[in-house]
C-alpha cells in the first residue's frame, strides 16, 4: 500500500508493482478480510485497505443533499441475507411530460462556488488525513445522467429523453450547470486527483 504507487500509476510512470484500486461497498467482504465488521466499526475498512495492499481510493462527494424533489428507485439485495434489500420505490414524477417541464436550477440551486469549495476542502482534507498512505481523490458523482436517474428514476428519465430531444436538452442544461458550479468548487481545493462520475 503506497501513495507514492498511486501517485506514479496517475503520472503514468511505472511503479515497482501494479497499484491497486478498485470499488467496494460491502462490509460482509471487508469482515471476511478483516474479522471485524465495518457497521460496527468503521475502522475496519482503513484495515481492508491495508490488507487488500491499496494505493489509490475513489472517492466522491457531490455536497448536501438536494433540498428539491427526487426519487427512491429502492435496492436490489446484493448483500448477504439482503440487509440491503429496500423495496421503497417513489417517483415524484408522473409523466414524462412532467420531467420535460422540469427546472433542476429551479428546484435544486446553483451552489455557490466559494462556498461549495470550503465545503470540499474540509471533506478532502479529512479524507486525505484518515488514510495518508493512499491517494485519495476528489471526485464529483452526480453529473448529467446520474443526477437524471437521481431525480427522475430510470423509467421517468428514459421516457422523457426519447420523447423530445429539445426539450430535454434543456434539462440536461440545468444539471449541467449545478455539475459546472460543483467542478469550479473542487478545483478550487488543494486535491491534485479528481474523478467525474459520467
Amino acid at each position: 500500500m503506497s501513495y507514492q504507487r498511486g501517485w506514479q500509476a496517475l503520472h503514468l510512470d511505472m511503479p515497482d508493482t501494479i497499484p491497486h484500486t478498485e470499488y467496494c461497498s460491502h462490509p460482509r467482504l471487508v469482515k471476511a478480510v478483516t474479522g471485524t465488521d465495518p457497521r460496527d466499526d468503521p475502522a475496519a475498512w482503513g484495515r481492508f485497505y491495508e490488507m487488500t495492499d491499496y494505493d489509490l481510493l475513489w472517492s466522491t462527494n457531490d455536497g448536501p443533499d438536494w433540498p428539491g424533489r427526487t426519487t427512491s428507485m429502492g435496492h436490489a439485495e446484493f448483500q448477504e441475507g439482503g440487509t440491503d434489500f429496500d423495496d421503497n420505490v417513489y417517483c415524484p414524477f408522473q409523466t414524462p411530460e412532467e420531467v420535460l417541464a422540469f427546472d433542476p436550477v429551479a428546484e435544486y440551486g446553483v451552489p455557490d462556488v466559494d462556498e461549495r469549495a470550503a465545503y470540499f476542502e474540509e471533506a478532502w482534507q479529512k479524507g486525505q488525513q484518515a488514510r495518508p498512505t493512499l491517494v485519495y481523490t476528489a471526485g464529483y458523482y452526480k453529473t448529467l445522467f446520474s443526477a437524471c436517474i437521481q431525480a427522475f428514476g430510470w423509467e421517468m428519465f428514459l421516457g422523457a429523453a426519447g420523447l423530445d430531444y429539445d426539450r430535454f436538452d434543456r434539462v440536461l442544461d440545468g444539471f449541467f450547470e449545478i455539475s459546472l458550479a460543483n467542478y469550479r468548487a473542487w478545483a478550487k481545493t488543494s486535491a491534485p486527483v479528481f474523478i467525474a462520475h459520467d
